[in-house]
């Protein structure tokens, strides 16, 4: 009895864990990475993932990279779903998500209900 309690809230916590918003870059992150690896055995490149560069006083995080004969690619991945607003110049860009929610009246007729949300996230340009 107990080994179902428990590894229904690992399960649960497991869920739970993938629907947030770092599961979801890790989620993005390894997708790329699958992605990446593939470009990397057929052009014949090296990818590297979670590169971290530091100094004394900062340090930067790469997500992505595959280095071929004839260029470095350096990706940054942002697992977003929406739409994405912001110019190449601009310090921050914006992801607008249309959320609808379903929702049934007392007297049983269902109607839908639409929130917009919005989030600023750092420019990925100007990150890389």
């Amino acid at each position: 009895m107990w080994i179902y309690i428990i590894l229904g809230l690992i399960i649960f916590s497991l869920f739970s864990f993938l629907q947030s918003p770092k599961g979801k870059g890790i989620i993005g992150e390894y997708r790329v990475n699958r992605i990446l690896k593939k470009l990397a055995l057929n052009l014949g490149g090296i990818e590297f993932a979670d590169f971290m560069f530091e100094d004394d006083k900062s340090s930067s995080q790469i997500d992505n990279m595959l280095l071929t004969q004839k260029a470095l690619y350096v990706v940054e991945v942002k697992n977003y779903k929406g739409m994405i607003f912001g110019l190449e110049e601009n310090m921050n860009w914006t992801v607008t998500v249309k959320h609808v929610d379903r929702k049934t009246s007392k007297s049983g007729k269902v109607y839908k209900k639409t929130h917009i949300s919005k989030h600023k996230f750092y420019n990925p340009l100007k990150q890389n």
